[in-house]
């Protein structure tokens, strides 16, 4: 029956119409389906170009591993082979002196054939891969020449065995120890070097590969599908060894910019920390000086002394507060180095204890001293040692209230020197007492507030004791009851032999009292403080606020000591102090509020004979300027002027 068809406007049949529209919104949504594809495609390659910087620098650095990763791995797999082909090469003389013989008997030439064409084949097949493996290993070239060879070694043992099935296991071994170099082209190679022996000797010489003289014609077919097969499984494997090597290298990639960012933020931490730390400590030396000077001035009230004294102590916790911070970012960056030297723990304490003795006038504490050590020496960095002293006689201050009582005691157990601070003041309560030596502790927000201070001090004592190989100990019986700490350090088995370096001996071993010093600093009121001071103590003092001011003035006079600041306008101390120490001999002192282990180590290295970290204690700067003008003058390493400087 045909199909009734009716008329439309334009005389086509309704069928016609009806395929055209439905045409023509197909590809109205094909066409809307593209162009959605193109956009999403645009935005695709638009986000890729505009990858952060981070993420393409973990694309080049990830693909840059995957690359050495295989690189070394194709080494790796070359030596293997060096080792196997050698073995391989033994194996066939003795597959041709025992094996042959029975495999081949009753053939035309039983065995002495197969002896002959052992020797010479297997050492062509072994002596290629093996000379281009030393030539160049790890390459693509290489890999191609190992993967020949040995399957030209599985196609000799399978002769020399008369075709054996055990022999042509080979090839399937050496196939999967060949999927070792991750590399797909690899595997071709072999497999077809395989296909072309088993069609070749198929044919020509059917006995040497199959074990019969009359083998089916598909038989090649046969072998050659078996490692296809083969092929098959261990690129699927390597497919996926290779994703992972991908993955583990994109992943490592990861965390070395992770790493390197943290490192970029740890050096920029550093160099703000450092910045901070010299903008806050530069104002504090002329203040801390000035009143240093001012609380011995005699002509001056005691009263007016007692409030200068309170000023100054608080200037100086200022810069212990300082001091603390940066010492909490070398701990834990590791950037702590001691000077170790012959200490007496005794002269140690007592300096602190001198240094502390206003608190304790004010607060009328008894002081009772025990120093019964009979081996009081350790080899120690002294100023940290010191630092642990000082903080554990201030917290027993601190936490002692008015007319108590402080203890601090020495003896020696066996072969250790004990120091112990004890005080009958607040406490620390049992669930403190396992804190207290972390950082920020100090036992709630009452004790911050009714004390002050950050909670760093002993956290910084465990860690120098910690790195003196010694130990410091906390014990209380609860709070109100006091507390005790003991600081614990090996003891040196003799008292050492150290020559006084006292101020006068100093002059004396020089011959003449030195007063001709170049001070440079850019602080004016640092530089003129100093001034002052240098100048009441006997010396001649010229100053110059900065690197090239300092060089002129050393081009008209002479000069026996360098009193240098670090940062300046134009260039650095570690400069200034280079040029004179070179050209003039000169010895040098540098101050700075950079305090950082490395700062130091540079000062050293371009001749300053010491760093001192502002806020400078006058004290301490005389007593370094005394040793380095000592040493300088007593062995003459002054250098003579050039005429007519």
């Amino acid at each position: 029956m045909t199909p009734q068809r009716f008329p439309t406007e334009r005389g086509k049949p309704l069928e016609n119409a009806t395929l055209a529209r439905m045409s023509a919104e197909i590809g109205d949504f094909i066409s809307r389906a593209l162009q959605s594809l193109q956009d999403s495609i645009s935005r695709l390659f638009g986000q890729s170009q505009a990858l952060p910087a981070e993420t393409e620098a973990v694309a080049e650095r990830a693909e840059e591993l995957y690359d050495l990763q295989l690189r070394s791995s194709s080494q790796r797999v070359d030596r293997m082979f060096l080792v196997l082909m050698f073995c391989q090469y033994a194996a066939c003389l003795i597959v041709a002196l025992w094996i042959s013989p029975r495999s081949w008997a009753g053939a035309a030439n039983p065995v002495h054939l197969h002896v002959w064409m052992a020797i010479p084949f297997a050492a062509i097949i072994t002596g290629g891969p093996v000379a281009v493996a030393l030539w160049r290993p790890g390459t693509v070239l290489t890999r191609h020449f190992i993967a020949a060879g040995q399957m030209l070694m599985s196609a000799l043992l399978i002769a020399l065995s008369a075709g054996r099935i055990e022999t042509h296991f080979h090839v399937f071994g050496s196939l999967a120890f060949l999927a070792f170099y991750r590399d797909w082209r690899v595997l071709i190679t072999a497999s077809l070097i395989t296909a072309m022996d088993h069609l070749v000797r198929g044919v020509f010489w059917p006995e040497s590969i199959y074990g019969v003289t009359n083998p089916e014609y598909w038989r090649w077919l046969e072998h050659t599908g078996w490692v296809v097969f083969e092929d098959f499984f261990l690129i699927l494997s390597m497919r996926q060894s290779l994703q992972t090597l991908r993955d583990g290298c994109a992943r490592r990639a990861e965390l070395e910019l992770a790493r390197d960012v943290a490192e970029q933020a740890s050096r920029a931490k550093d160099d703000f920390i450092a910045t901070l730390s010299h903008e806050l400590r530069t104002p504090l030396t002329p203040s801390l000086m000035t009143l240093s000077a001012l609380t011995r001035n005699d002509r001056l009230e005691q009263s007016l002394r007692d409030e200068l004294q309170m000023v100054r102590r608080n200037v100086e916790l200022e810069a212990r507060l300082i001091d603390d911070l940066l010492d909490l970012t070398r701990i834990a960056q590791g950037k702590i180095q001691l000077m170790l030297g012959a200490i007496d723990v005794h002269a140690s304490i007592s300096h602190v204890i001198e240094n502390c003795r206003t608190e304790l006038a004010a607060k009328k504490l008894n002081l009772e001293l025990q120093l019964e050590a009979e081996r009081p020496w350790v080899s120690a960095d002294g100023a940290r040692l010191q630092q642990v002293f000082w903080n554990l006689i201030k917290n027993a201050i601190k936490f002692t209230p008015e007319g108590g009582e402080i203890l601090v005691r020495s003896s020696n157990e066996g072969g250790r020197l004990k120091v112990e601070v004890a005080d009958n003041g607040m406490g620390i309560s049992a669930d403190l007492l396992p804190r207290i030596f972390h950082r920020f502790e100090q036992g709630g927000t009452a004790v911050t507030r009714q004390f002050g201070g950050l909670g760093l001090g002993l956290s910084i004592c465990r860690a120098i004791m910690e790195l003196h190989r010694g130990a410091i100990l906390a014990d209380s019986r609860g709070e109100g009851w006091g507390s005790t700490f003991t600081v614990v350090l090996t003891a040196m088995s003799s008292a050492p032999t150290v020559r006084s370096s006292n101020e006068s001996q100093i002059l004396r071993l020089s011959g003449k009292l030195p007063r001709r010093i170049l001070l440079v600093d850019d602080h004016a009121d640092t530089r003129q403080t100093l001034e002052r001071l240098l100048t009441r103590a006997g010396y001649e003092v010229t100053t110059a606020d900065c690197v090239s001011a300092a060089l002129r003035q050393a081009q008209i006079s002479q000069f026996d000591l360098l009193v240098s600041d670090i940062g300046l306008p134009d260039g650095t101390g570690y400069d200034l102090m280079a040029e004179l120490h070179g050209r003039f001999g000169l010895p040098g002192i540098a101050f700075s509020g950079y305090g950082m282990e490395d700062d130091v180590k540079r000062s050293l290295a371009v001749g300053f004979s010491a760093h001192l970290t502002k806020p400078i204690d006058f004290d301490r700067l005389k007593e370094e300027m005394s040793k380095a003008l000592a040493a300088h003058h007593g062995m003459g390493t002054l250098k003579s002027r050039p005429a007519g400087t």
